[in-house]
């Protein structure tokens, strides 16, 4: 992608590509919108994005990325949409998304997830949109230890939180529901619509 350092808009779609590197992005550093959908990437590097600080839009969708690490996102702060639907995801880190502090949509649906630390919802205030449906949960959790830790109550600080929607599938409704207990009006959720979760890769 050498000489390409001054585009904003990146589309990677519908072919045979295993992986993505690194010093692609090195240069790239006025890019606002990637999109790479469709694809056989299956892993992510470190701080792969880390030099694209204007990045707001970034969709990884239809790959087959299997975990997502503690720093794959690291750098990207502006971040303010993330799509990692329809993935072979089973795990994800519990501080992966803590630190994209403007990120408004969240989209994680239609992976292999079987449990998930939900604690980043603590740190992400802007939040409007998660979606979770298309997943096998049969654990949802938040780290006491470190909702205690943060600078203003865990409850306050959900309440304050501008989350609006989340989706989930219909046999994992309760999950969200029995984690959040009373604050799930409070936190401005307007509905949990009941998905069709038999979906899976």
């Amino acid at each position: 992608f050498k000489g390409l350092s001054k585009i904003n808009y990146l589309q990677i779609y519908n072919n045979e590509l295993e992986e993505l590197r690194t010093e692609w992005f090195a240069e790239m550093d006025n890019l606002t919108n990637v999109f790479i959908s469709t694809t056989k990437v299956s892993t992510l590097q470190p701080r792969m994005f880390a030099r694209l600080h204007i990045l707001t839009y970034l969709s990884l969708d239809n790959q087959r990325l299997s975990e997502i690490g503690e720093f794959d996102f690291a750098g990207v702060e502006n971040l303010e949409h993330l799509n990692l639907q329809m993935n072979r995801i089973t795990s994800i880190h519990p501080n992966a998304f803590k630190h994209l502090t403007k990120l408004k949509y969240l989209f994680l649906q239609q992976n292999r997830l079987i449990s998930l630390d939900v604690t980043f919802l603590l740190y992400l205030l802007e939040l409007e949109v998660l979606s979770l449906n298309g997943n096998r949960f049969d654990t949802l959790t938040m780290d006491t230890d470190e909702a205690a830790a943060v600078p203003v109550d865990a409850n306050r600080r959900l309440k304050e939180s501008k989350l609006q929607e989340i989706y989930i599938g219909s046999r994992s409704k309760a999950l969200i529901e029995n984690l959040l207990g009373q604050n799930i009006a409070e936190l401005k959720i307007t509905s949990i619509e009941e998905y069709d979760d038999d979906y899976l890769l």
